[in-house]
């Protein structure tokens, strides 16, 4: 976080955050990386096996500097394919997007 916070370049850091992006928030983690978080308007994971019985919920996200965050197009989970019990988010950016600041 400290390496992440102390520089100026683009950064964008996805995942399976095992996390909720309220719980993520509430830790000031993307507060200390100076990075806003970019959540998708759908569920990401969806609970099997022993866990069927559970909540849809939303573990898989970006972190994005401001710069990159201000170049997004289109934040979707995808339907067409899945890896166990998540759906994949995809970020997409604007093609004519500039890329000036952090």
């Amino acid at each position: 976080g400290t390496l992440l916070s102390s520089h100026t370049l683009p950064t964008l850091i996805g995942g399976d955050f095992n996390a909720s992006p309220d719980e993520l928030v509430d830790s000031g983690f993307p507060v200390k990386l100076k990075m806003r978080l970019l959540e998708p308007e759908e569920h990401t994971h969806y609970p099997a096996g022993v866990n069927a019985t559970a909540a849809p919920s939303t573990l898989d996200f970006f972190l994005a500097s401001s710069g990159l965050a201000r170049g997004v197009r289109r934040l979707q989970v995808s339907h067409d394919f899945g890896i166990g019990p998540h759906r994949p988010t995809v970020l997409e950016f604007s093609r004519s997007w500039p890329s000036s600041k952090r």
